[in-house]
């Protein structure tokens, strides 16, 4: 993994590791293991006027599950659990990289419904 720095936030973003998110993967499933946190969504394009959304992560084992922030005060629409697998993050992973690089990614377009929460995993933890 390299750091390149993002002058819009002045934030180092990591560009994981072509090929291999494995080790990516375990990285944030040990950092979330059993307790987990809640985090504020991280957006590759993000909407004016749109209220800050949070969302907590636990692991538990190699299975990431999403649900609603623990804390009541903070803007949550998560309303289920959503698990996240290590081989839908590694469908989402290079678009990350794509993004930190300044390509334009689709990431839409892989029709995942945990787009925002994968990129806010490798934002906050790796």
């Amino acid at each position: 993994m390299t750091g390149i720095y993002d002058f819009n936030v002045l934030k180092v973003k990591t560009v994981l590791a072509d090929g291999n998110y494995t080790e990516a993967w375990k990285q944030i499933c040990n950092s979330l293991h059993n307790t987990g946190r809640d985090f504020h969504t991280v957006s590759m394009h993000p909407r004016k006027n749109v209220p800050e959304k949070w969302f907590h992560a636990i692991a538990y084992g190699d299975l990431v599950m999403i649900q609603k922030a623990e804390d009541s005060r903070k803007n949550s629409e998560v309303t289920m659990f959503r698990p996240l697998r290590q081989a839908e993050f590694e469908i989402l992973a290079p678009h990350y990289n794509d993004y930190v690089r300044g390509i334009s990614t689709a990431i839409r377009q892989t029709k995942s419904q945990n787009s925002s929460y994968v990129i806010t995993l490798i934002a906050e933890l790796l």
